[in-house]
């Protein structure tokens, strides 16, 4: 009896090691590295049905790796508002989620399945064909109001030469300043990457967002604390960076705003405004159209 009670437990035990190192085997996968999978072509597709994944008859299982790899570089890198996903190769509820969160912040019908005009949208995204680049001289920066609509406020100094109104202050404006209450929130115009952060004696708290699909960087200063976001992050339109203050050489409560046209040499940096081409956030041939949100 002894010796049978011995076998079972030896066979518990060899059950249980096989358990932990098949848990090892299925580890999740949420890696962004899309280029170790082989790239859709133009008639694949797979999606969520709501019971099972539908895919081409042409897709095969590394196309959806490519897939689901690409969300995550997306989220990773582009701020895509989604949860990382399991690159399994099987397009369950999450890669639909993620997928419709791509959709929606890329321009495109948002259906929750991932063909043709995805892949296409995704690659564009990848090699930074998407948005197409604009300038000043082609077409308009569709940008949003870095203020709510509904917060009062009201431009107090604009872009270009001027009384310091401070000693020490900038007589050659390289903004806007925006006079409304304290702890406004503070909208990031567009799509980007924070690419400085941080306080100066002159600018207070700031915050510099290079949107890389415009080659524009948008510039917001003598906030009431620092940012919300850390350098190399990526925030999307509307995201609130920060609040109003009056951090840094600052006369009152306000937002100094500024809109820079980033060159190949430019630094990309706080410093830009010094280097690259400003744009007036505010004249009417600066072609930006603006949006706005409470």
């Amino acid at each position: 009896m002894k010796k049978v009670i011995s076998v079972l437990m030896a066979l518990l035990m060899l059950t249980s090691v096989v358990s932990v190192f098949g848990m090892t085997a299925a580890a999740a996968n949420y890696t962004s590295s899309y280029w170790n999978y082989t790239e859709p072509s133009g008639s694949d597709y797979a999606y969520w049905n709501g019971k099972k994944m539908v895919k081409h008859s042409g897709t095969w299982t590394t196309n959806i790796k490519w897939m689901q790899a690409s969300l995550n570089w997306c989220i990773r890198n582009k701020g895509l508002n989604a949860s990382l996903l399991d690159v399994d190769g099987s397009f369950g509820p999450a890669s639909k989620k993620a997928t419709l969160a791509f959709q929606k912040k890329f321009g495109l019908s948002a259906d929750g399945s991932f063909g043709p005009s995805t892949i296409q949208r995704m690659k564009d995204v990848q090699k930074g064909r998407y948005p197409k680049q604009q300038s000043s001289s082609y077409g308009k920066y569709n940008l949003l109001w870095p203020l709510p609509a509904n917060s009062g406020y009201k431009v107090s100094s604009r872009l270009g030469n001027r009384t310091a109104p401070l000693k020490g202050g900038s007589t050659n404006h390289k903004g806007i300043d925006i006079a409304v209450k304290s702890g406004t929130k503070i909208y990031s115009v567009a799509d980007g990457k924070v690419i400085d952060v941080g306080y100066s004696s002159a600018r207070g708290y700031y915050i510099v967002v290079l949107h890389e699909g415009q080659d524009l960087i948008s510039i917001y200063q003598h906030m009431k604390a620092s940012a919300n976001y850390k350098m190399g992050a990526y925030v999307s339109k509307g995201s609130v960076i920060g609040y109003v203050g009056t951090t840094g050489n600052s006369t009152g409560n306000h937002l100094h705003y500024g809109l820079v046209v980033a060159s190949s040499t430019s630094r990309r940096s706080v410093n830009a405004d010094q280097v690259g081409t400003l744009i007036n956030p505010i004249q009417s041939n600066s072609n930006i159209n603006y949006s706005y949100k409470n």
